[in-house]
């Protein structure tokens, strides 16, 4: 249950979010158990949310068509 809990938490952010990964280089992935991890984890940082994302193209439209 509380998996699946936590991917819906995960693609609710995801989906209202712009994200950058704190460093650029890839990460190295290892094995945990049977499943392939970031060796690191994956910090990331919240750049802007979805909805200023949608007001700004939506403004950038606004000033093309005029």
């Amino acid at each position: 249950m509380a998996q699946a809990e936590m991917a819906e938490v995960i693609h609710t952010v995801v989906s209202h979010v712009d994200l950058e990964p704190v460093r650029p280089d890839r990460e190295p992935v290892v094995m945990r158990g049977i499943t392939l991890v970031p060796r690191h984890g994956t910090p990331v940082v919240v750049r802007r949310l979805a909805q200023a994302r949608a007001r700004e193209d939506a403004d950038q439209a606004a000033i093309s068509s005029a």
